[in-house]
């Protein structure tokens, strides 16, 4: 499940917890995930060998595969950010599927057709 809120940025508060993807019926669990600029939801879907994106309603619009089972986060990068940059981990790989996962623990990128944000170096100011 993805739960969206209501923020108040005044105060720093949320409220109005609702459902926004209800994921149970699909492959892997959210990881994590990085907003474009259509406010589109992109999401790590770890377990799933995917990154899925869900428009501004919460509707899945994509799929894309990755050859591995556990991606783990994306978020946007590149000269226009363009490209979905995603990470993978090797943990949880069971040790008889590591030859046919070599790639895990890789990072990946693709080139989108969306356009991301500039992700924030933790304690950088705006």
């Amino acid at each position: 499940m993805v739960y969206a809120y209501d923020f108040d940025a005044q105060s720093g508060t949320i409220a109005n917890r609702r459902v926004f993807i209800d994921s149970t019926n699909e492959d892997g669990v959210p990881d994590g995930m990085c907003i474009d600029r259509e406010g589109g939801l992109w999401i790590a879907r770890w377990d799933g060998w995917r990154v899925s994106r869900y428009d501004p309603e919460g509707k899945k619009v994509a799929d894309i595969r990755v050859p591995v089972q556990y991606p783990t986060s994306c978020c946007f990068g590149g000269a226009k950010l363009d490209q979905l940059f995603i990470t993978s981990s090797q943990r949880d790989v069971a040790p008889q599927s590591r030859h046919e996962q070599a790639m895990a623990g890789s990072l990946f990128y693709l080139d989108t057709d969306s356009q991301g944000f500039s992700a924030r170096r933790f304690g950088v100011s705006a």
